[in-house]
């Protein structure tokens, strides 16, 4: 009801077990396609991405310039260290064009009690400074030792400044990172 909130879903109107209403999800090699849950320890419903790409169906039209991104993450207890990981991407134009930007932000828990893994890249082409490069962060406290492992994830864009923060922990800040007047057109959780 924030009219200052561009986009909000707690899965809570999908039925556990239905794909995520309003949610686009690619199938996988055997003709799935992502689904809500609930998970044993955990108030609420739960899209699963483990081998999908979902995305919003509609969105009101792109980001604002000046942004907040935040979700919550679950890892599951042993999950595999080296595995993929979760990616979120904000994105405007054809993927794989060679003229598409986006900004995407890749998590993985760590194993046992080491620190978990994020992997920030961004490409901006024809936008000298701007953040077209991969990096590699630690995330502290993520790890696969707990039945869930959750934690919240925000990525807040000003002018052309992003931070990443785990929870209110900032473990990224990139000052020249997106262009100011870029407008992010979609965003998509693999």
């Amino acid at each position: 009801a924030d009219p200052a909130t561009y986009f909000f879903d707690d899965f809570s109107t999908t039925p556990a077990g239905k794909a995520p209403l309003n949610w686009r999800s690619n199938l996988d090699n055997k003709g799935a396609s992502s689904v809500v849950r609930e998970l044993k320890g955990l108030d609420g419903h739960w899209a699963a991405v483990s081998g999908f790409t979902v995305a919003p169906a509609k969105l009101a039209g792109p980001l604002p310039r000046d942004f907040t991104v935040s979700y919550d993450l679950v890892a599951a207890r042993d999950y595999t260290w080296g595995a993929r990981g979760m990616t979120v991407k904000l994105s405007k134009g054809v993927a794989h064009s060679g003229k598409d930007s986006f900004f995407s932000v890749r998590l993985r828990p760590g194993f046992g009690t080491r620190d978990g893994e994020a992997v920030v890249e961004g490409k901006f082409p024809g936008a000298p400074g701007a953040f077209n490069e991969t990096k590699w962060v630690a995330v502290p406290g993520f790890s696969n030792t707990e039945q869930n492992n959750r934690i919240t994830v925000t990525i807040k864009k000003q002018g052309e400044r992003v931070q990443i923060l785990i929870g209110q922990a900032k473990i990224a800040e990139y000052p020249k990172a997106i262009p100011d007047a870029l407008l992010f057109a979609a965003i998509s959780f693999d």
